[in-house]
Order: C-alpha cells, then sequence, then structure tokens
C-alpha cells in the first residue's frame, strides 16, 4: 500500500485561519483468507475565527470516497462496494469567565451509505479555579458506523467436528444492522506545579448500546450467525500521566490506564453468556507506560519506550469450542534514534519490540491463526518544505 497526504494552511488576519487537507491511500491484502483492495479519498476545509473576546468558532466540512475490490476466497466473499461519506461540523468555545471558566460546545453530522444521517454532539466546561490547576468535565455521543462485513459479507469460521458435524460455522452480514453508539462521560484535573512538570489524572465512564452480536440466522443450515444490534453495557476506569524535564536535554513520561468493561446481550442463543466473558475479557486491565527522551547534541536525539500490558483472554477460530485462551503479561520496549542534519529534514531509525524476538499480543476470534508480533526495525524520513 500507500498514502499521499496534503495540507494548506491561510492565515488571513490574527483572529482567522483556513486550512484545508487532502489525502490518498490505497491498500491490497492477497492471501488465503483475504483478497482485497481499497482506494480512500479524504479531504476536508476547516475555517476558525474569534468573534468578540468571548467566542471561537471552529467549522468544516469533509467528505470520503471509499472504493473496493473484492475478490472471494476460501473463507470470506465481501462484494464490491463505493461508498460515500459527507460530513459537517461546528464548535464554539466560549469564555464564560475570561482565562477562567470556558463552555465547548459542538457537533458533528454524517452522511454515510450504510445507516444515512449520524449525529455526534459533544460539550466541555474547562475551570481553572487557581493559578496551574484545570479542572475539565466532558459529554460525547459517537458512534460506530457499520462496514461493508457487518451488512454484506459472509465469513467461514470453521468447520464443525464429529459428533457435531459436519457442518460449517460461518458469519453472515444483515442488512438491517445498524450503528453502534456510545455516551462517553469524563472528568479531569490537571496540576502543572513547574514549568518543566505536569500531572493529569483522567476518569471515565462510557454507556453502551446497539452492539453487535450474532444471533442464528432463520432457516440456515449448519451454524450460520447472523449480525445483529442486541449487546449493550458499559466501561470505565481511569487514566494518569506525568511529564517531567528534567533537563533542558532529558525529558520522562509516565503512564497509567485502568479499564473495566461489562457487557449483556438481549439474545442469550448459542451460549452468548460465553461470548460476553469473552469480550469482556479482550481488554487488559492495566498498563503502564514510560518514555524517555534524550538529547544527544543539537542534531540528534534518542526516544525509548517502555510498556506493560494485563493478561487478557482469547477465542480462536482453530477451535471455538474450547475455553478462552490466557495471553499472559508481557513488557514491550521500542527504540529510535533521530538525525536532523538541517531544519526541514529528518531520518529516523527505529526498532521494535526489542526485548522478545516475538510476541502474542492478541489472537483473532473470526480469522487466521494466532499471529506473533516479531522484533522489527523500520527507516523514516521527513522532508519539510
Amino acid at each position: 500500500g500507500g498514502n499521499l497526504i496534503g495540507n494548506w494552511q491561510h492565515q488571513i488576519d490574527n483572529d482567522q485561519r483556513l486550512s484545508m487537507q487532502g489525502y490518498y491511500d490505497y491498500s491490497s491484502r492477497d492471501d488465503h483468507f483475504f483478497d482485497i483492495a481499497y482506494h480512500t479519498l479524504d479531504s476536508e476545509l476547516r475555517y476558525e475565527t474569534r468573534i468578540g473576546k468571548r467566542h471561537e468558532i471552529t467549522t468544516g466540512l469533509g467528505y470520503r470516497r471509499i472504493a473496493s475490490d473484492n475478490e472471494p476466497t476460501s473463507q470470506t466473499s465481501i462484494p464490491d462496494r463505493n461508498d460515500d461519506l459527507f460530513s459537517l461540523f461546528l464548535q464554539d468555545a466560549y469564555a464564560l469567565v475570561d482565562d477562567r471558566l470556558i463552555f465547548t460546545l459542538g457537533t458533528k453530522w454524517e452522511h454515510n451509505d450504510f445507516t444515512g444521517q449520524e449525529w455526534q454532539p459533544s460539550a466541555k466546561l474547562l475551570w481553572k479555579p487557581i493559578e496551574r490547576h484545570s479542572l475539565w468535565t466532558s459529554v460525547t455521543r459517537a458512534i460506530r458506523t457499520p462496514s461493508v462485513s457487518d451488512q454484506e459479507g459472509q465469513l467461514l469460521l470453521s468447520y464443525l467436528p464429529p459428533p457435531f458435524g459436519p457442518g460449517a460455522i460461518q458469519l453472515t452480514g444483515n442488512p438491517q444492522f445498524h450503528s453502534e453508539n456510545a455516551i462517553a462521560y469524563e472528568v479531569g484535573w490537571r496540576w502543572q506545579p513547574t514549568a518543566a512538570l505536569s500531572f493529569d489524572l483522567a476518569t471515565f465512564y462510557n454507556d453502551y448500546d446497539s452492539i453487535y452480536t450474532v444471533t442464528p440466522r432463520p432457516g440456515a443450515t449448519g451454524v450460520d450467525l447472523l449480525f445483529v444490534n442486541n449487546g449493550h453495557g458499559d466501561s470505565y476506569g481511569l487514566e494518569a500521566a506525568m511529564d517531567w524535564k528534567a533537563r533542558n536535554w532529558l525529558r520522562f513520561g509516565l503512564t497509567y490506564a485502568y479499564l473495566k468493561a461489562r457487557f449483556e446481550w438481549e439474545n442469550q442463543a448459542l451460549a452468548l453468556d460465553t461470548f460476553s466473558n469473552f469480550i469482556e475479557g479482550l481488554t487488559p486491565r492495566h498498563q503502564l507506560g514510560l518514555r524517555s527522551s534524550i538529547d544527544l547534541s543539537d542534531q540528534w536525539q534518542v526516544n525509548g519506550w517502555l510498556r506493560y500490558v494485563d493478561p487478557i483472554e482469547c477465542r480462536s477460530s482453530l477451535d471455538l469450542l474450547q475455553k478462552a485462551i490466557p495471553l499472559d503479561s508481557y513488557f514491550l520496549f521500542d527504540l529510535n534514534l533521530v538525525w536532523k542534519p538541517t531544519k526541514d529534514l529528518e531520518f529516523m531509525l527505529a526498532g521494535q519490540n526489542l526485548f522478545n524476538a516475538r510476541q502474542l499480543e492478541y489472537i483473532s476470534e473470526t480469522m487466521t491463526p494466532p499471529t506473533e508480533i516479531e522484533r522489527g526495525v523500520y527507516g523514516k524520513i521527513t522532508w519539510r518544505f
């Protein structure tokens, strides 16, 4: 695959700015399970302005075109589609009290070829009671529109062995499948005791509705499961972060995240209680990260990232009738070296997963056998002009 991105910005005056961005992306995958190719064209126009001393307005529009060319394989059948997505967005950051209390209200409207119109409103209140302290809270509605597979695809998972079979276990798209949605509530606090040190703490609660699950397709032979919006649930947790500039040439960042998810299904056919437990077990409960950045000179920089991930449980499509497969907790370490010979040119050499020759992070429940992520090295060149 490959992609091309372009961005243009124009400062009209001190209070107005206009920007445009567009990209084209091509991706292709041809293997035993998939033979697919996608062309994506995306563009966005954004306008920002101030009205008086209290209003900061951001508005714009976007368009995306996705053209797919999909060939059937032994395991998948996904039709070709050309889909269009139109969007409009508007946001107003209103200063109720200068530099102390700011209320931001916005919404995004989308029209897609799967479900038609979708609205995603949001509201946020930022309060700075004293110097170096900020408190904020927000509520947002988010959606996930269906994919081609959700509405029109067919996925062969496996064949039932005797004495349960012979017969196929497959998933079938449902033209009536609609968007999943979530209402997200957040509360946060930021404290910056010095110019070189800051702390962030945020808690959240997400309320999910119309979550995807499966039900037997009427009149089908074997185990033919239809995608339906029969799930609901919630998740809650917290995120904490610390940033410290120990020296002009040395910086550290420490992060921690906790997440607990719970789901229920209206249709308990086919032991969907097990499916519920499986979904809940996919997300690590605890995650910890440590970043460091060292300026070796004006032109050279080295960056490291150490991560800890809690254990999870997965289910393999190779043996759906067995119990969930536990994946142990693990550490990951990434390192990169950056060289900037000029202010506009940058070279980067990066190593990923350096502690482990290979690491199993996830097992697909519908497609491929368990796949480990191998240790990798890649390079990147950035030129700004």
